[in-house]
């Protein structure tokens, strides 16, 4: 957190947090799907940051960690200590969560394209190309992935909070970053 956050006399704030929420058409007419968007606006010049949980649909870990944080940036904010900018995406995926079968949860593959949603996101020839050109993609999963992408751009660090129950846990952590995430590969 020594990158996003400073102490400044309460007196600072100015910006306050921004909750859009973003709309994704779906493959059929008249269904469309939602999920919120956080923004803090730092105060100043320092990395920002994006993160986005539940992927997945029912990956509650980065979820719950999402929900523990909010508070903590609330208070910062009050504080007038968030100095870059902070993009959250607490539910990544709510066409994941839409999708049950026999009363269970299915939100690792779209139902419509069997692609792993974790899978197949864009690619974008450079890290200026601007990705708002493949939010009209053919299907509803495509065009999520193509928002988030979007969302995401323009960010120094960029964390999926991405969680299995049967997985080492690993970080990539560009070298520019090293090691000021040493703190964080640590945690």
């Amino acid at each position: 957190n020594r990158f996003l956050l400073e102490r400044r006399p309460h007196s600072a704030q100015k910006a306050r947090m921004r909750k859009t929420v973003e709309q994704i058409a779906g493959d059929t007419q008249g269904i469309s799907f939602a999920f919120p968007v956080y923004v803090f606006d730092g105060e100043g010049y320092a990395p920002t940051a994006y993160l986005q949980a539940a992927l997945h649909g029912g990956e509650l870990p980065g979820v719950v960690a999402i929900d523990a944080l909010m508070p903590m940036l609330r208070k910062a904010e009050q504080q007038g200590r968030i100095r870059g900018k902070i993009t959250i995406v607490p539910s990544a995926n709510p066409i994941a969560r839409a999708q049950y079968a026999a009363g269970e949860l299915m939100g690792r593959f779209h139902f419509g394209t069997q692609t792993n949603f974790n899978r197949d996101f864009p690619l974008l020839s450079s890290p200026d190309d601007n990705p708002e050109y493949l939010l009209d993609q053919t299907t509803v999963d495509q065009r999520l992935k193509a928002r988030l992408v979007a969302l995401s751009m323009g960010h120094d660090i960029v964390l999926d909070l991405h969680c299995d129950d049967e997985s080492l846990a690993y970080l990539y952590v560009p070298s520019v970053l090293w090691p000021f995430m040493q703190d964080c590969a640590a945690a």
